[in-house]
């Protein structure tokens, strides 16, 4: 999925959703009305902020305010001041709180200026909440009034799904596992049938596991997979979680079915050949080391070697790397221990291979290839 692409289209079918309040007509004989032509001819840009500063200050209750708030917030994006463009809306959705336009001009602010996974979080609410009201809000008798209304609540979905990218895409800057948990959470909570809910999903099982909290962890692959049941991603993701819950049967099916699921897919929509091919001899390749790893665990060595000497071309981790090569040496160990003496020098590279990796399995590995060495003569 190209959420960047979907994304910008979003923001810029939002930002026409409602017309901006229309320029005053001032009254040149009032003084608000003289400082409203002075705006309105100013060409200066800086000037023309702090007429239209004062103006607010002056005149926080006159009719022209909205409009003059309006300018403001375009000041204060092209000035890259977030925090006078977030006070500016305030006072907007203070004089109508229905303005979805002002809300989302503040939730693209908190996501692109401030880069705030807290004020997404805020801001997405009130957006979510403007949209649900016009959207769930009586038809109107009047045939003028109902023809606008349905325009309103058409656009009020298509901030609903504006705010949904959004929330993806502060999970996608944030480093905070605390954070990306709670906007994936948001994002359920606003949408569960998103279209963003399964790459957010993703994002989400990582922080949850880099917080320690493998329950959620588990319960949000049982989830995904029960929506969409060959995605790869979960599907590794919870034979990983069985297998540190020593459920190894269940860990070997999955990982053999994303392993199938991987081979028989195609290069996603989105994707180019060249992106996906590293994409997916990674995928394949987690899924062979994870059935690799449970066959040695089982004792199962033939199978193990198979597995993990097919994973070893697209394993990333250097942990994962290392107890790959760890369990290959012994694999081709026992092997040659029965009787298939011409495994013992793979069983050597292989100890060896893993022992120069810094890892839990590098003093063991040491160990394992001087015995081997020792054991099968090997210089």
């Amino acid at each position: 999925m190209r959420i960047s692409g979907t994304l910008a289209i979003l923001v810029l079918a939002v930002a026409t959703l409602a017309a901006q309040r229309p320029a005053p007509m001032p009254d040149a004989a009032t003084p608000e009305g003289k400082l409203l032509q002075r705006i309105a001819s100013e060409t200066d840009l800086a000037n023309r902020r702090s007429l239209l500063e004062e103006f607010t200050s002056a005149y926080p209750n006159h009719e022209a305010t909205g409009w003059v708030y309006e300018q403001l917030i375009d000041a204060y994006r092209s000035s890259d001041e977030p925090d006078k463009l977030l006070a500016a809306g305030e006072h907007l959705l203070a004089l109508d709180p229905t303005d979805f336009t002002t809300a989302q001009n503040c939730l693209n602010a908190a996501l692109q200026m401030k880069k705030d996974p807290d004020l997404v979080l805020r801001w997405a609410e009130t957006i979510s909440s403007i949209a649900d009201q016009l959207a769930h809000s009586p038809k109107p008798s009047d045939e003028n009034e109902a023809a606008a209304w349905e325009t309103r609540a058409s656009n009020a979905k298509m901030v609903e799904m504006y705010t949904e990218s959004v929330l993806y895409e502060s999970a996608q800057q944030s480093k905070n596992p605390y954070k990306i948990a709670e906007l994936g959470e948001a994002l359920a909570l606003h949408n569960p049938e998103s279209e963003y809910a399964i790459p957010m999903a993703e994002l989400q099982f990582k922080a949850y596991l880099e917080t320690g909290d493998s329950d959620k962890a588990f319960t949000l692959a049982k989830g995904m997979l029960a929506r969409s049941p060959d995605n790869v991603q979960m599907l590794l993701n919870l034979a990983s979680l069985y297998k540190s819950r020593q459920e190894p049967e269940k860990a070997l099916a999955l990982a053999k079915q994303a392993v199938e699921v991987t081979n028989s897919e195609m290069t996603p929509e989105g994707m180019s050949d060249a992106q996906w091919e590293p994409r997916k001899i990674a995928l394949r390749s987690f899924g062979q080391y994870l059935q690799g790893v449970i066959y040695a665990a089982a004792e199962k060595w033939s199978d193990a070697d198979v597995q993990l000497r097919a994973s070893l071309p697209g394993i990333q981790r250097p942990q994962s790397k290392a107890e790959a090569l760890y369990y290959l040496g012994l694999a081709n160990y026992r092997l040659a221990e029965k009787g298939q003496a011409e495994r013992a020098p793979d069983a050597l590279l292989f100890s060896r291979q893993s022992a120069e990796i810094p890892s839990s399995f590098q003093q063991m590995a040491r160990k394992n290839a001087e015995a081997i060495r020792t054991k099968f003569q090997i210089p």
